[in-house]
C-alpha cells in the first residue's frame, strides 16, 4: 500500500524542516506502508522501502523527527513525529490534541499553504 498525500506532505516538509540528508528524501518516493492504526486522536503508518533499494539507507542510526502543523478541521492542528531507523524511514505519528481525528485518509487531501509547518486539510467538496 502506498502512502497517501496527506502522509508524503507532511513527512517531505517534516524532512525539509531537519535539513534531512538527501537519502531519505528518496525514500520518500519508494515507501510503502505495511500497517496504519487509527487511534481516534490520529494514527500510526509503519513503512518499508523495498529491498531493491538498500542503497538508499542513510547514516542515521535512530532519530525521531517532529512538527507541528495547523489544520484548517482541527483547532489546535497535530504534531506529527517521523521515526528514522537503521537508516531508513520507519513510522509516522500524527495526533491531535484531544480531538477526533478523521477514521480515514482517503477522504483528506494535504494543502501546504504559505505559513511555516502548516498543511490545509481539505475534505472532497470543501473549498480550499
Amino acid at each position: 500500500m502506498k502512502i497517501t498525500k496527506f502522509e508524503f506532505d507532511i513527512i517531505k516538509h517534516i524532512l525539509n524542516d531537519w535539513s534531512a540528508p538527501n537519502k531519505l528524501f528518496l525514500q520518500l518516493n519508494e515507501l510503502e506502508i505495511t500497517s496504519r492504526t487509527f487511534t481516534g486522536v490520529g494514527f500510526f503508518s509503519n513503512f518499508f522501502v523495498p529491498n531493491v533499494n538498500k542503497n538508499l539507507a542513510c547514516i542515521i542510526k535512530q532519530k525521531r523527527l517532529s512538527g507541528l502543523f495547523n489544520v484548517s478541521c482541527l483547532r489546535y492542528g497535530i504534531e506529527a513525529i517521523l521515526i528514522v531507523k537503521d537508516g531508513y524511514l520507519k513510522q509516522l505519528e500524527v495526533h491531535t490534541y484531544g480531538e477526533d481525528f478523521p477514521s480515514s485518509l482517503g477522504n483528506i487531501t494535504a494543502v501546504q499553504d504559505n505559513s511555516i509547518n502548516s498543511i490545509h486539510v481539505a475534505y472532497p467538496n470543501d473549498p480550499i
